[in-house]
């Protein structure tokens, strides 16, 4: 090879290099070794008990590895690390320049995760090394706390975090020059390998919002590589006691339902019943409840759901299902935990045996649901039929960021009827920073043979078969291929879908069949902190539809740009151009165009806002029709003291040609307004209206929280109805409401 040739990959290689965040610089893990306290902590946020003298101390330079790469932090902090037979402890003390700039808000209700824009102290601790995974406690100023648990299952490429239920405690103070945090976290509410730790990956995270949106670390973060590469290490060196092998939660409900509509008849109400679990260690448990109680005390955020032939998606909110409720998601949803209604009994064992994760639920629905899928239409149908569904999650670790997995879920009628799904999936990292995941299922499914289910969607087919429930049976496949890329600034991703006609998973979210989707996305994030703009993010995406190994049915397109300006202001503007087909009507130029906006630097005031305005088809048409749509979403939050506001506004108009000719004009508000007495007491109110059925619903609640299993709730939730003018508030006519109580209390014997 010439010297040419020799100095021009010389060149090239240093280029590659150079953009490599890790070329020139030295970064390593560092260690903590923590010390044992001879005596438990009292948690109160003031860091004077005498066992912190015991502690280990680490006073470090906390470090901006995202944007500001390298840059020490302008604050200094430092943590106290400690632990004794039971419980893990962290200590901090945040020094600050300007204690009145310090962002802390209280949150209005159940829902911690308010605190997402204040000022935080984060601790990130990975308990089985050999995973990519870890909890995430935050905690403000105020001592409000809130736990994730996040799953990479690829360096910075896909990912996901849940908000989970742990027994922990954490409480603040602030001070003249600083807020100090304390953090109690038993070792019974973690989940690891062996109760003999020589050492646990640890990270901690200073959010720091001023006039950027600051995060700084104490140990490096490099864009392109794993969050867990260079995470701390934490050293305990001793055998933790083996864990307390019963958790019993027994509960009580009662209520009175008094319906207007009639007779004012009362309905009075009562229900008990038992949770647990059973430790076989600290990583291999059994939940298991008789006659569990799954009401919600936080009712699902109105969705306006006119013109859509699809089912929409809500969240899981019921204790049993919350915890490792991701281990049991795959890319396709054939396990949706709120396809399991009203439970007689359940049980769910997960845990780890060397490199595989298990995990399996079972249980006895009294009155089973379905969604039931369509190429272009889902029905959402409730039943009183009985039946008894399995699920069994299996993943082998491969290595800690990639997997190979398989899942059954299986739902049988007692009466006659069936659904079973299985398959394989995966997901196998190379080069660092590229990834391919998998997924390939296939399906049998014997209906019910009860044709009053469907209603009036009866008459629809797909392959040889009626859309009815007439008892026919028939298997069906689905898969789903991608891959993905990501380095510093650039995100590549390809994916490969496709579902037959007559898939189904009875117990999943599959709202959609009969279709083939081939889809490819690019993202550029530019962090610039310049121009009064923290960062740039553009994404540009393209793709396309088809039945199920068969014709074309449209094609889309989409363009993005995310602009992050200083102060905490974000806006977007996207814009998207569709052409598809629906009901063999071909529809050209079916485009939207959308603005959002939101500011959360204003110390007690959180706004957004969003607009929607294209071309729509309209559903509500026969035939289908091609209209205009325009819909806007306005939310904000208001905080004084203790007291909090919460209001979201959701609108949306469809017309064919002329505006005032409306088609649709439909919109729903919900509106909360809390008190907290204490951090765990407080008195909130929520108001949703919903013009499409004319209801305004009304649900004062009291609650005391000690643990998220220790509660008491006292609460109405009363419905009005208005059939007229919807702007007089005197037709508004009170037709049911229900008093109730709940009181639960978790025992560890």
């Amino acid at each position: 090879m010439s010297n040419l040739g020799l100095h021009s990959i010389t060149i090239l290689c240093t280029i590659v290099l150079s953009l490599n965040p890790l070329f020139g610089q030295d970064f390593f893990s560092p260690e903590i070794y923590a010390n044992r306290i001879s005596q438990p902590i009292y948690v109160d946020g003031s860091l004077d008990d005498e066992a912190w003298n015991e502690a280990s101390t680490i006073s470090d330079d906390f470090h901006d590895y995202w944007i500001e790469y390298g840059i020490v932090a302008p604050v200094k902090t430092t943590i106290l690390v400690g632990y004794d037979d039971e419980n893990l402890y962290f200590g901090f003390i945040c020094h600050e320049k300007e204690m009145d700039k310090v962002r802390s808000l209280i949150p209005a209700s159940i829902e911690n995760y308010e605190i997402v824009d204040d000022d935080q102290i984060r601790i990130h601790l990975n308990t089985d090394i050999e995973k990519t995974e870890s909890y995430a406690f935050w905690v403000n100023p105020d001592g409000f706390q809130v736990c994730f648990y996040n799953v990479e299952e690829k360096p910075g490429l896909w990912g996901y975090a849940e908000i989970i239920d742990l027994i922990w405690y954490a409480a603040a103070k602030k001070l003249d020059s600083c807020w100090t945090v304390e953090v109690k976290i038993p070792f019974q509410s973690l989940r690891f390998p062996s109760n003999k730790i020589e050492y646990w990956r640890i990270n901690f995270t200073r959010k720091y919002p001023r006039e950027y949106m600051n995060f700084y670390n104490w140990a490096p973060l490099v864009k392109g590589y794993s969050a867990y590469t260079f995470y701390g290490k934490l050293h305990i060196n001793d055998k933790i006691v083996q864990p307390k092998k019963v958790e019993l939660l027994p509960y009580v409900t009662g209520g009175v339902y008094i319906d207007t509509t009639g007779y004012s008849n009362k309905d009075f109400t009562g229900r008990a019943g038992i949770s647990g679990k059973y430790y076989f260690d600290y990583n291999n448990i059994i939940d298991w409840t008789i006659i569990p109680d799954f009401s919600q005390i936080e009712s699902d955020a109105p969705q306006i759901d006119l013109n859509t032939t699809f089912a929409f998606y809500y969240p899981e909110k019921r204790p049993f299902f919350l915890e490792r409720k991701a281990f049991f998601e795959t890319p396709i949803s054939v396990f949706y935990s709120r396809a399991l209604n009203d439970l007689l009994c359940g049980l769910k064992y997960t845990g780890s045996m060397k490199s595989f994760s298990i995990g399996y639920v079972g249980a006895y629905d009294r009155n089973t649901p379905w969604i039931v899928p369509f190429a272009e239409r889902s029905a959402v149908i409730g039943s009183d039929k009985k039946s008894f569904s399995n699920i069994i999650r299996i993943k082998k670790r491969l290595s800690p960021d990639s997997h190979f997995g398989i899942i059954s879920v299986n739902r049988n009628l007692f009466n006659g009827g069936h659904n079973h799904v299985a398959g394989l999936d995966g997901n196998v990292v190379f080069l660092t920073s590229n990834a391919i995941s998998f997924q390939g299922l296939v399906s049998l499914t014997k209906e019910p043979d009860d044709t009053t289910l469907l209603g009036n969607i009866y008459d629809r087919y797909f392959e040889n078969h009626t859309g009815a429930f007439d008892g026919e049976q028939f298997g069906g496949s689905a898969f789903v291929l991608q891959a993905s890329h990501k380095s510093k600034i650039l995100h590549l991703n390809a994916y490969y879908k496709g579902l037959s006609s007559d898939f189904r998973s009875d117990n999943g979210f599959i709202y959609y069949n009969d279709c083939e989707e081939r889809y490819i996305s690019m993202g550029l994030t530019a962090p610039l902190r310049r121009y009064l703009i923290e960062s740039i993010i553009l994404s540009l995406e393209a793709g396309e539809k088809r039945r199920y190994f068969g014709e074309h049915i449209g094609f889309e397109r989409s363009a993005a740009i995310s602009i992050n300006l200083k102060n905490q202001i974000a806006t977007q503007f996207s814009y998207s151009l569709n052409d598809r087909i629906y009901e063999m009507v071909d529809f050209h130029n079916i485009w939207t165009g959308a603005v959002s906006l939101s500011i959360t630097s204003i110390k007690n005031i959180n706004l957004g806002m969003s607009i929607n305005y294209g071309r729509q088809v309209s559903f509500l048409a026969d035939p289908y029709v091609l209209g205009y749509k325009f819909a806007p979403f306005v939310w904000s939050r208001f905080y004084y003291g203790r007291l909090s506001l919460k209001c979201t506004y959701h609108q949306y108009i469809l017309w064919i040609s002329d505006y005032n000719n409306q088609e649709l004009n439909t919109s729903a508000i919900d509106l909360t307004c809390a008190f907290r007495f204490a951090k765990n007491i407080y008195m909130r109110t929520l108001l949703q209206y919903n013009s499409t059925s004319n209801t305004c619903c009304f649900y004062p609640l009291f609650s005391y929280e000690a643990t998220p299993f220790t509660t008491f709730y006292l609460g109405v939730n009363q419905t009005l109805e208005n059939s007229n003018d919807l702007k007089d508030l005197q037709n508004y006519k009170n037709i049911s409401t229900k008093i109730f109580l709940k009181l639960q209390h978790e025992f560890r014997p």
